[in-house]
Order: C-alpha cells, then structure tokens, then sequence
C-alpha cells in the first residue's frame, strides 16, 4: 500500500535502482512483479535483467558479443540466465505516451491476472499524452503519484516503486514537480557523492541514499550532518551495493 519514489538527476541511476528491485523481487525471490517504462523497449529491459543475472556488461548481452567464436562458455552462461528469467513471474511492458488511468488499468488487470505484489514505473515525468501547459504540469505529475497510491497502492495492496529527476543543482528536490515528493509514501534521493560531501562528513562511498520523506520510518538529514546510506555501483552488473564500513 505504499509509493516509493527514488529522485536522482540524470545519469546517477533511477533505472538501475528499478531494476535492481525488479531483479531482487521477480528473479530472486520469485515473487510477481510489473516492471513498465516509457521509453525503455521490452528488448532492453530483458537485456539488462540478463545481465546483472550473469554479470556480464549490458553492452556485451545487447550486441550479442556471447556468440562470438570463443565465446562458448559465455553463450552457455547466457542462454541459462535467458531461460530462467522466462520462468520468473516478472511481466515486462512499455506504455508509450503513459497516463495514471494507463498505468491504473495496467494495475488492476495484472493483480487480477498474476497476482503481482509490486508495481514498477520507470519513470514519472513528462509523457507526450500530457496537453496542457507549463504551470499545470506539476499537478499532472503529482495526479500521478497520488493516483499510484489511492487507485494502485491502497485497493490493490501492492507496493510501487518509481522514480523522478532531481533539479540539476538541487538533488534534494524533484526537477518537474514538488507534487511527487509530497503524494509519495517514501522519498529517496541517489546522488553522487562530491568531494565536498567526502571530506565533510568523511564518506567512503560513491554514491549516498538519502531518506527525505518516510512515512513508515526513520529519516536522513544531509547534508547538515552527513546521514545518508553509501553505496557503490558495479559498473559491470549495473547493481548498487551497499558499503561495508
């Protein structure tokens, strides 16, 4: 019954973390999850899964490097993660030009259908089915999250899991609209650890998990004194993991 929503600027990871929980939750734990996106293909959502279950580099799975003369204990290896992700409950989608009455309807006919205990959106933003003008897309995307949790979250009791883009200078808040953050459940932000950040509060990370909003928990306050998760990013798998300090 609860949105969570993970805010980061661009280039730091919101797919990935989706995808991480699409991977922990369908592959690992067997448990039905939706995994949809806007703008990601079927084709390439599969790949990624793929390869953080092989933990081959997204590149080599998606150019099919596997099959090069050579390359036959990768091929193996490959072909064993495609045929097991096919036995995971994990029902992959695209929605091109996606509303909260799509993504609604997507809802309720998979937990009909398969039972799904978590839904995944990658991600709330801008779709081309939005009219209107500047001033009321903030409201759109806020209807958006606050329709995730009234209409998907709460009467289907299931969690969701999305993302939003942070403002470019100000990854605390999310770039399109402070909507999301207020309708959301839980709200993380991923940012990259700076330099400043490391000296300041002598973080070893790369990268900090901040909880700003939890309804349900305890809360970070960064940056006044440093409290955050630190994670690194394989940069082969695409995985985050958690530094062990």
């Amino acid at each position: 019954g609860s949105v969570f929503v993970v805010n980061a600027q661009t280039g730091i990871g919101k797919s990935i973390v989706l995808k991480n929980i699409v991977k922990k939750v369908g592959f690992d734990d067997k448990k039905p999850v939706y995994w949809g996106a806007n703008e990601m293909k079927k084709h390439e959502q599969r790949d990624r899964l793929v390869a953080e279950i092989t933990g081959l580099p997204p590149n080599f799975i998606e150019n099919g490097l596997y099959n090069k003369e050579g390359n036959e204990k990768l091929q193996a290896k490959v072909l064993k993660a495609v045929r097991e992700l096919k036995k995971a409950p994990i029902y992959i989608d695209q929605i091109k030009g996606y509303s909260a009455d799509n993504l609604i309807r997507r809802a309720k006919y998979y937990k009909n259908k398969y039972d799904i205990e978590g839904f995944v959106w990658d991600y709330v933003k801008r779709s081309s089915s939005y009219s209107g003008n500047d001033e009321a897309l903030r409201h759109w995307l806020g209807d958006v999250v606050n329709k995730m949790k009234e209409e998907i979250a709460d009467p289907l009791g299931i969690w969701v899991a999305t993302a939003s883009q942070a403002k470019t200078y100000q990854e605390m808040f999310s770039a399109e609209s402070q909507d999301i953050e207020r309708h959301a459940t839980t709200y993380a932000i991923l940012k990259k650890v700076s330099k400043e950040d490391r000296e300041e509060h002598f973080l070893v990370g790369d990268y900090a998990w901040i909880f700003k909003k939890h309804r349900y928990g305890s809360t970070h306050d960064f940056p006044n004194n440093g409290e955050c998760i630190e994670m690194n990013l394989d940069e082969e798998r695409l995985v985050f993991n958690e530094v062990n300090k």
